[in-house]
């Protein structure tokens, strides 16, 4: 069972960002500095130990679902990366969010599967409306 967080909340934010950080079945290093490097906890209004302390209940959470293995994204269940992603609904944040996610993954040079389908998830489920500008109405 995972932790509940409020929609759009800064710990739900931070929670996106551990899935980024353990998209590969692991958290790196140098992931974590790009965290800080680029202010991450600070940008989704929580402390450096408030992220560390969602990151930290992130895995226990996944290891506690999977009896101690931790998936990468690819393999994560629908219902799961659903609920995860759909506790962002926030346009503004889900961009701050991609774009971070972004970095994580790309920080270490080497772009897994896991990595790779976590990028695309989140393009594809919070970038699939678009305003036609013909119209000025949104099109699917």
């Amino acid at each position: 069972m995972l932790r509940t967080y409020p929609t759009n909340s800064p710990e739900a934010a931070g929670r996106v960002l551990a899935m980024a950080l353990f998209s590969d079945g692991r958290c790196s290093a140098v992931e974590l500095d790009t965290l800080k490097h680029l202010k991450a906890a600070e940008r989704l209004g929580l402390t450096h130990n408030a992220l560390n302390d969602v990151i930290h209940g992130f895995a226990q959470d996944m290891l506690r679902t999977r009896d101690g293995e931790l998936l990468t994204f690819d393999r994560m269940d629908a219902p799961t990366r659903d609920a995860l992603l759909g506790n962002i609904t926030d346009a503004y944040l889900q961009v701050e969010l991609q774009t971070l996610a972004h970095e994580v993954v790309v920080a270490d040079g080497h772009l897994a599967d896991g990595e790779a389908a976590l990028v695309d998830t989140l393009w594809s489920r919070w970038h699939s409306r678009h305003i036609n500008i013909g119209t000025g109405d949104g099109t699917a």
